[in-house]
């Protein structure tokens, strides 16, 4: 070898460590962004993100059915209420007629 070819051999090595330590980073960072502080893998991460949606999905459904509960609870309420007046309107008429019956 001349001494010309050792810097093009020195540069050589130098661009492919180069290239090694920075194929070596993107590893680690491509590691480090699918791991998370508990060291819990993406994919678990991912599946219990599933899950929280599958629950948020059902949410607006289950608040629908306690709506529409506590609808019929108040249309239960409201109708008692007037059939205890109506009876109570029929039972004071009744008492009524029978007096002016008696009195006759």
């Amino acid at each position: 070898m001349t001494e010309e070819q050792d810097p093009d051999i020195e540069s050589m090595l130098m661009r492919e460590a180069n290239k090694y330590y920075k194929k070596k980073d993107h590893q680690r960072l491509k590691v480090n962004a699918n791991a998370t502080p508990d060291d819990s893998s993406t994919l678990f991460r991912l599946d219990g993100f599933e899950k929280q949606l599958d629950e948020c999905k059902a949410l607006p459904k289950q608040m629908e059915k306690n709506t529409i509960e506590s609808q019929l609870d108040e249309e239960r309420k409201r109708l008692k209420a007037e059939y205890n007046k109506v009876f109570d309107d029929i039972r004071n008429l009744s008492h009524t007629i029978k007096q002016q019956l008696e009195d006759q």
